[in-house]
């Protein structure tokens, strides 16, 4: 059996504010992207896996459809932390 494991990386950008709310809230943008080995004990073996090898991944929009997660933001002593809610967009 191949052996294979998955490592998932988030990255987040800021785009901006959004000032239409009261108070205004910063917007993040989220990208969580899947990265992939094959093989034993970290050696990699390119070329011996499929993707029907790596059921997460088969249908990636399926295994996202239940995502939920929270951003936590340290501010200022003066401030509050700010916990942010979850936002579905795209198809």
């Amino acid at each position: 059996m191949i052996q294979t494991s998955v490592r998932l990386m988030w990255l987040t950008l800021p785009p901006g504010v959004d000032r239409t709310l009261t108070p205004p809230q910063l917007r993040i943008a989220a990208l969580l992207a899947p990265g992939v080995t094959v093989g034993a004990d970290g050696v990699p073996a390119p070329g011996q896996a499929a993707l029907a090898d790596i059921p997460d991944l088969v249908d990636w929009p399926s295994t996202l459809a239940s995502l939920r997660f929270t951003v936590e933001v340290a501010t200022p002593r003066n401030c509050r932390t700010t916990r942010c809610g979850t936002r579905s967009t795209g198809p």
